[in-house]
């Protein structure tokens, strides 16, 4: 028997959580914090997934494991341009994207950051249409079918890729301040130290004419 694919649906409830929830997206507890509550969310988590009526039941391993992998799919998909779905913004947004059409990085979420490789055993397949509102789709496809290119339209204009350009905006923030400040300095820094050499040249070359001059007295 062929193994049940994620879900819609199960997507759907899992970026709700991410979005309702946000130590369940930056896994950062606070002082006295229970060190369990991230373990209780989790199983809470799972419970609502392999309830839903839908799709796969798996273990709590078993959902890390694919939503880690899911994210990485995702990311990648939004590097290259490619059209995304509302589940995929969704959760773009929720885990630090301020704006799909402006995404540079992605937050980590508060599972194990495998980045494990997508294979052909994977249980999440997602397939796009040629509309701008999209939806997951269940199917018997790898995940090597989402990134052909002639099933799956690039994105014109919605998706800016990143650049290493430096940005004025991007200036103002402290550490790049901090750094141009620390650039700055080390530069003051080597022009005083070839000042001094220059002067010590100098005496040496005032020396040797003294002594010059006295040799042939």
């Amino acid at each position: 028997m062929a193994k049940k694919r994620t879900t819609k649906e199960q997507f759907e409830i899992y970026v709700r959580t991410l979005e309702n929830n946000k130590l369940f997206v930056t896994g950062r507890l606070k002082p006295g914090m229970n060190p369990e509550i991230l373990q209780e969310l989790w199983t809470s988590l799972v419970d609502e997934l392999n309830s839903c009526g839908s799709g796969p039941v798996r273990t709590v391993e078993g959902w890390k494991k694919v939503f880690t992998e899911w994210k990485s799919l995702v990311k990648k998909r939004a590097r290259e341009g490619k059209l995304l779905s509302e589940v995929e913004k969704r959760y773009l947004e929720a885990t630090g994207v301020v704006a799909v059409s402006g995404i540079t990085s992605v937050q980590e979420l508060g599972v194990e950051d495998t980045e494990a490789p997508i294979n052909a055993d994977d249980d999440v397949v997602i397939t796009l249409t040629g509309h701008q509102e999209t939806h997951i789709e269940m199917c018997d496809d790898d995940f090597e079918d989402v990134d052909d290119p002639s099933s799956t339209p690039k994105v014109q204009g919605n998706i800016k890729r990143a650049t290493p350009k430096t940005t004025k905006s991007s200036m103002k923030h402290p550490l790049l301040n901090a750094y141009a400040h620390g650039q700055a300095e080390q530069r003051d820094g080597l022009l005083a130290v070839a000042s001094a050499l220059q002067e010590i040249a100098r005496g040496i070359h005032r020396f040797c004419d003294i002594f010059e001059k006295k040799a042939h007295t």
